[in-house]
């Protein structure tokens, strides 16, 4: 006999999802993460109903736990998709191929400039406003969009690093957060940091920016790992010291940083 299968589109509230869950009985274990990402665009109203559906066999619950774990933790109800009727030995064949969407694949997809710098300096330029630099946060792929709007100009930025990616000594993403920040304050003075981080032309001993630079050569050559975040402090770190007029010998790691850039 030909199974039956049967789509509507409803509304999923807390309490509905809560039921729902009950025959959530042969998933795999849920990723907390995961939900909070979820949870987080049904808070902001970045949940779209785009076709993905709570999926059903006859018995227990096939596909949509994560979403409906989001739904229970934002208490947002949200409108989806629904199928029921599935047949018994469809669950291998569910999420075993898919590859989530990332922030550089859509704005690929909307044809933005300089989004493969892009999509890494607008989580530096966010931590940085909001004085989280340390803190590995995390962001959705909808909040990350809504970044570009809150800090007009990183495009110009991203654009500006985009064709000195390939040679930087330190994360294309980094220079570029560092850029749009310094720009902030003296759109002349970022430009020559990024162009002597970038070629070292014309820098003399004891500039901040030919000392960072040295640095992040003998990391490159010696193969060592620095992480990201310690890029970007060093950055603020040679851009305070030349905002000062300040020469320098070396350079280093602050002990105590306060996360602001010299204005």
């Amino acid at each position: 006999m030909k199974q039956k299968i049967q789509t509507t589109i409803e509304i999923i509230t807390p309490k509905k999802a809560k039921q729902i869950l009950e025959l959530n009985t042969h998933n795999r274990r849920p990723s907390p993460a995961h939900i909070a990402a979820l949870a987080t665009d049904m808070i902001n109203g970045d949940w779209k109903t785009n076709g993905d559906a709570i999926r059903f066999n006859s018995s227990y619950l096939l596909d949509g736990q994560h979403r409906l774990h989001a739904v229970i933790k934002s208490d947002v109800p949200i409108e989806t998709l629904v199928v029921r009727g599935l047949s018994e030995d469809v669950f291998h064949t569910i999420d075993t191929n898919l590859k989530q969407r990332t922030l550089l694949d859509v704005l690929n997809m909307e044809a933005i400039k300089g989004s493969q710098v892009l999509a890494s300096m607008s989580k530096w330029v966010e931590r940085y406003f909001i004085g989280e630099l340390h803190e590995a946060l995390k962001f959705t792929v909808s909040e990350s969009l809504a970044l570009i709007d809150k800090y007009p100009g990183m495009i110009e930025s991203a654009c500006y690093i985009t064709p000195k990616r390939k040679r930087l000594v330190l994360a294309p993403g980094v220079l570029g957060a560092c850029h749009y920040i310094f720009k902030q304050i003296d759109e002349d003075l970022a430009g020559t940091f990024v162009e002597g981080v970038d070629t070292g032309v014309g820098l003399e001993s004891g500039n901040p920016i030919r000392i960072l630079r040295e640095k992040f050569i003998k990391y490159k050559m010696s193969k060592a790992s620095i992480r990201p975040r310690d890029q970007m402090v060093l950055c603020i770190s040679a851009w305070n010291y030349l905002r000062e007029n300040a020469y320098i010998k070396s350079l280093y790691m602050p002990t105590s940083y306060t996360g602001k850039v010299a204005k």
